[in-house]
């Protein structure tokens, strides 16, 4: 099943993701809960919340027992007002730590332990911004950033405890 927010598009992307899903395309609305096996759920905080492509992402929480993670795509601090998902043990950054997501007000709300920055090498946007590094260091959280590490893996086998296989981004 692939879940998105159910738009549709006339690019070249769309039409190989559409292709891909074969028909198996599920719309996820806001508040939508997929169970995804023994103890894993996934609720959908936000679903296509702008009008702006570059931010209709879904944002999900997912929770496995105890453990509770957010994923965000390019969930904008706009979207972020919408939404309040708690303290957090791993956050996915949104807009790949763009100065115009993860606010301090969010970040507050969230307190994860650890956060995960998915973004290109010498991206030319700049991401991940310092700002958004500043802001998630002042709650404490671990950053790791694929630019820096490569592939980050997160593993739990209860979902209570769990570990993070990557480069830990040190603060400067």
């Amino acid at each position: 099943i692939c879940y998105d927010h159910g738009g549709t598009y006339s690019t070249t992307q769309y039409n190989q993701y559409n292709s891909a899903c074969s028909g198996k395309r599920q719309t996820l609305n806001k508040n939508s809960n997929v169970n995804l096996g023994p103890s894993v759920t996934a609720t959908v905080l936000q679903s296509g919340y702008s009008t702006d492509e570059n931010t209709k992402s879904i944002v999900m929480k997912l929770t496995y027992n105890n453990l509770n993670l957010l994923f965000g795509g390019d969930c904008t601090s706009t979207c972020e007002a919408t939404i309040s998902p708690g303290p957090l043990e791993v956050y996915k950054v949104h807009h790949h730590g763009s100065s115009g997501s993860t606010s301090l007000n969010f970040i507050n709300n969230i307190v994860p332990d650890v956060s995960v920055i998915e973004v290109g090498a010498g991206n030319s946007y700049g991401h991940p911004t310092q700002q958004t590094l500043d802001r998630l260091t002042s709650v404490g959280s671990d950053i790791y950033r694929t630019d820096q590490g490569g592939d980050i893996t997160l593993t739990s086998t209860d979902g209570t405890s769990y570990s993070v296989k990557g480069k830990n981004y040190i603060a400067s």
